[in-house]
């Protein structure tokens, strides 16, 4: 893998752990309001995760991760697959206020800290929303 390429996966991994690790306002800002936040968050780390699982030997190999951050890396994304059996933890209001969710904060500060990166505000200029119209999907041709 490009040298490029391994920066590129790399920082897309960081930011979905700064976006998981901030607080709620933080999170609220970095994600258009009318996309669903808390699955959003979600969506962001397992997709970045996703793409590092798949080039996991040449990230290790490089220096970009050790084993056992890899395993923490699986571990969070675990606490999001058993919680998404759970409706009522895909709400706002659970985003702010529960347990779980707070566990998932905690879990990618841990990881940030293990990697020796600064708890900072996500940068996700690399992903784009389009919102999607009410009307079916031949009016937006």
């Amino acid at each position: 893998m490009e040298q490029v390429r391994a920066n590129q996966l790399w920082a897309s991994l960081v930011d979905s752990l700064q976006l998981l690790a901030a607080d709620y306002e933080t999170q609220r800002e970095a994600i258009p309001n009318f996309a669903h936040l808390p699955d959003e968050l979600a969506l962001i780390y397992s997709e970045s995760l996703l793409c590092i699982e798949r080039h996991t030997d040449e990230l290790v190999d490089s220096g970009f991760l050790s084993e056992s951050a890899l395993q923490k890396l699986r571990e969070l994304d675990d606490t999001l697959e058993h919680m998404s059996g759970k409706p009522s933890l895909w709400t706002i209001d659970a985003l702010i206020h529960s347990s779980e969710w707070q566990q998932v904060r905690e879990r990618a500060r841990e990881i940030l800290r293990q990697l020796g990166i600064p708890l900072s505000p996500p940068k996700l200029d690399w992903i784009s929303y389009i919102r999607a119209s009410a009307r079916g999907t031949e009016d937006n041709w």
